[in-house]
């Protein structure tokens, strides 16, 4: 059976019949027709036949909208696009958009020393536009991506001046096969052949580490050759062989010949123990404290069983017993009153000096044991004693004992704080280490309140003149306002 082939409707039969009949009237009536104006610049310009395509695409999408039939008017508009036209059926407008770039607009700009054949400037080409058109979409990785594929073949690109340029490889420079040290001492160490091809073997490892920035090999081969005896000095880039040091023999002790303590020691005895002495000599040397005490201490148990002491003298590395008991160390006895406050001259005479350096050596021990409360119950004690004391300049000084029968007087103010020239407490007005000091007969301190603020301020503060009227404008009668 013959499948039955649609038939186009009437609409799109008219529809065609006024396209082709505008059509053979030319561009200008096709223009006319659909009402369309262009919007753009003009940058691009077209032919009469491109003109006339387009016109009568514009014209049909039209009579499409007319007719209601928008898929075909959303196939038109479709087909416009890819063209590149823009079509505004708001403003009944179109523009033609400039056709996307097919190559690049850079240009090269060096002498021309590297030659390229057509291959390669074709794949260079082709860089070059992939970098533009990644730019332009502002896709900035891929511009990047390209732009170190060019610098790995030798393309620097300069994007403002819109120019590149190739350059040469650079030649890779030679490896080094020896090293640059060259040994500067006496001579006084002969090195054989052998030796002086694997001493030039372990320089030119550090001098190749060094350049590779491997600090760690480097070190570890300058430990190497430190361990050999030679000293590399890499600012001066020399090198030096020192003999390896004498160790000095280790002494032996041996029993002195002052020991009349008659004590005999069989040959093993006396075997095991210069060998302990030798064991703590070794300790000693290598700053072992803890080993050499700790031998000390078997040999002076082993010298108690046997009923005697052992004494040591290491500088002359020599041993002797003795059974007399060991002196005992002196006990130092300390005065529980010493202290280092020096007493000002100027103070008075007082009978009771050694309570007052009891109480200031009791201070410094508190002091010293950071009990600052009972330090500062032992400050207040003195000062009811009359003795004040000055840490900053270690010194205190004596008023006149109290009279334990006279009634407490009131606490006045003055009497802690001690001026630096009177130090009875009095001082000038104004003179003192603290300032102005009242006189002994003011009293007691008493705040009176006063009855008038003028009062308060005394006689010295007199209350100021009163303030001479503001005069009042007279107004006037000219129109301006008063100022």
């Amino acid at each position: 059976m013959m499948q039955d082939t649609p038939q186009p409707d009437a609409a799109a039969t008219m529809r065609a019949a006024a396209l082709n009949a505008t059509a053979q009237q030319g561009p200008a009536a096709l223009e006319l027709a659909h009402g369309y104006r262009r919007a753009d610049d003009g940058s691009v310009v077209i032919n009469e036949t491109d003109a006339l395509s387009l016109h009568a695409l514009i014209f049909e999408r039209v009579l499409c909208r007319r007719d209601r039939a928008f898929q075909r008017a959303d196939d038109l508009r479709k087909q416009l696009r890819e063209a590149g036209v823009a079509v505004n059926d708001t403003e009944n407008t179109y523009r033609i958009l400039p056709r996307a770039p097919t190559t690049h607009d850079y240009q090269r700009v060096d002498d021309g020393t590297v030659q390229m054949t057509v291959e390669d400037q074709a794949q260079l080409d082709d860089l070059l536009f992939q970098r533009m058109t990644a730019k332009k979409k502002r896709d900035y990785d891929a511009a990047d991506q390209v732009q170190q594929m060019l610098r790995e073949a030798g393309v620097f690109v300069d994007d403002r001046a819109r120019t590149y340029e190739i350059r040469p490889p650079r030649q890779k420079r030679e490896e080094p096969t020896t090293h640059d040290y060259r040994r500067e001492d006496d001579g006084t160490v002969v090195v054989n052949a052998p030796e002086q091809a694997q001493l030039d073997d372990l320089l030119f490892q550090r001098m190749m580490a060094k350049k590779k920035r491997d600090y760690d090999a480097a070190d570890r081969v300058q430990q190497l050759l430190r361990d050999a005896g030679v000293f590399v000095d890499d600012r001066a880039r020399t090198y030096e062989v020192r003999p390896p040091r004498t160790v000095k023999p280790e002494k032996v002790y041996s029993r002195s010949v002052e020991d009349d303590s008659n004590i005999a020691l069989a040959p093993h005895d006396y075997e095991q123990l210069v060998q302990r002495l030798q064991a703590r000599q070794r300790a000693v040397r290598h700053r072992d404290w803890s080993s050499a005490r700790a031998i000390r201490d078997e040999l002076d148990a082993v010298a108690a069983r046997c009923g005697c002491r052992l004494v040591l003298d290491d500088d002359a590395c020599t041993f002797r017993f003795s059974t007399k008991p060991a002196r005992e160390p002196r006990k130092r006895v300390e005065d529980e009153n010493a202290h280092d406050y020096k007493r000002e001259e100027d103070g008075c005479d007082r009978d009771d000096i050694q309570a007052i350096d009891a109480l200031l050596a009791a201070r410094i021990r508190a002091k010293r044991c950071r009990d600052f409360g009972r330090a500062d119950e032992l400050r207040d004690e003195l000062r009811a004693l009359g003795v004040f004391v000055d840490d900053r300049r270690r010194t205190f000084y004596c008023k006149p004992k109290p009279d334990p029968s006279a009634p407490p007087e009131s606490p006045r103010i003055w009497d802690n704080l001690k001026p630096k020239n009177d130090r009875a407490g009095v001082g000038a007005i104004g003179g003192g280490r603290y300032g102005a000091v009242p006189p002994p007969d003011a009293g007691p301190v008493a705040f009176v309140a006063a009855s008038t603020p003028e009062a308060a301020m005394g006689d010295d503060f007199a209350a100021p003149p009163p303030a001479p009227p503001v005069p009042v404008p007279v107004p006037r009668d000219n129109g301006f306002p008063d100022f």
